[in-house]
């Protein structure tokens, strides 16, 4: 299975904005840092004020398949609960991830992070 999580999810979005294997590093460092089962780390804020085209379905599956505030999940279970294919699972998530890479989201997203007190 690759590696998955949220530093995986944001190298992948942020990769042209200059997010390298040393940025995820010093993310990973301030995530272990600032947030404890205690003070969850929140998603909710991170991914405030970004929309997708098919937005709830979009977010639930890109939660689930990086682990954004919870386990990752293979892509064969998220399919089970929406009644769809693996494949088809894929498809859209690569959609809602293109949604993501546009500059617009991707500046909302160093936003937010910024605003979390992460920058790079």
């Amino acid at each position: 299975m690759e590696n998955r999580g949220i530093a995986a999810f944001l190298t992948k979005v942020l990769n042209s904005e200059g997010w390298k294997k040393e940025t995820s590093q010093a993310f990973m460092a301030f995530y272990n840092n600032q947030f404890s089962p205690s003070t969850r780390f929140d998603t909710d804020a991170l991914l405030s004020e970004i929309t997708l085209k098919d937005h709830e379905r979009q977010m639930s599956i890109l939660r689930r398949w990086w682990g954004i505030g919870q386990d990752a999940e293979s892509a064969a279970a998220i399919a089970r609960d929406y009644g769809v294919t693996d494949t088809r699972i894929f498809q859209i998530k690569d959609v809602a991830t293109r949604q993501l890479l546009r500059p617009s989201t991707r500046q909302k997203l160093i936003e937010n992070l910024k605003h979390m007190g992460f920058t790079f």
